[in-house]
């Protein structure tokens, strides 16, 4: 089955006013970090910047604020470290868009992987938002957040998973060929929900975060990992 979802633009998303999905201002304390009235996106933008060594734009103290990011990468490599397997196992897992691959990783996958999926990191930056588009309003965090995860899992040899529709037969069969070139065992984990259900799940899924547009994402990243160490 291939159901393409059609992408909301900004302009003709229906934006919330009211509701607790509005992406109003909001109160954060991080570390030594002042206290704050900004907006999810402004916030993460100052963090970036902090952690790239970019300069303090306001009276904030340093340590605490730019550890946030560094939380979110270091804890994605936890699980793997912990489970090592010789050679190391990278799962793929795919199936139609909204078969329930996130639940099916999640809840098979969790321990000894490093999660590499661009999705899971919006939505932690989003905090829930849906209001926010993806990956627009936090393109750049995504990118780095992601990819230095996706480098050390591929350097120290580290079990991963991710997931995809699997509609492009040419980017699986380039994620699969390039994984094993770096030493992984590869298995394809195949989910055969009835369309209907699809369906249903993708009409409620209440954003536009679909695999169909995230996982071409994080794909690349393994595949730019897995050739760069492949060329070392």
């Amino acid at each position: 089955m291939r159901m393409a979802p059609s992408r909301p633009s900004r302009n003709c998303r229906p934006r919330a006013t009211t509701s607790k999905c509005a992406p109003l201002p909001h109160t954060v304390r991080r570390g030594n970090m002042n206290k704050l009235s900004i907006s999810t996106r402004e916030y993460w933008a100052r963090m970036l910047k902090l952690f790239q060594g970019g300069e303090m734009t306001s009276s904030s103290g340093e340590g605490g604020v730019v550890a946030d990011l560094q939380v979110l990468i270091d804890s994605r490599l936890e699980s793997a470290l912990h489970c090592p397997s010789t050679p190391p196992i990278a799962v793929i897992v795919v199936g139609p868009i909204a078969a329930g691959k996130t639940t099916h990783r999640k809840a098979r996958l969790g321990s000894g992987y490093v999660h590499i999926d661009s999705a899971d990191i919006f939505h932690e930056l989003s905090r829930g938002d849906a209001t926010l588009d993806f990956p627009d309003a936090f393109a750049s965090e995504i990118e780095h957040i992601g990819r230095a995860p996706t480098k050390a899992a591929i350097d120290q040899k580290l079990s991963v998973v991710v997931e995809t529709p699997g509609h492009d037969q040419d980017e699986i069969i380039t994620l699969i060929n390039s994984l094993k070139k770096v030493g992984y065992q590869v298995e394809v984990q195949a989910l055969a929900t009835d369309r209907d259900r699809c369906e249903a799940q993708h009409a409620n899924r209440g954003d536009n975060v679909s695999s169909y547009w995230v996982a071409p994402i994080h794909v690349n990243w393994v595949v730019q990992e897995c050739l760069a160490q492949a060329a070392a």
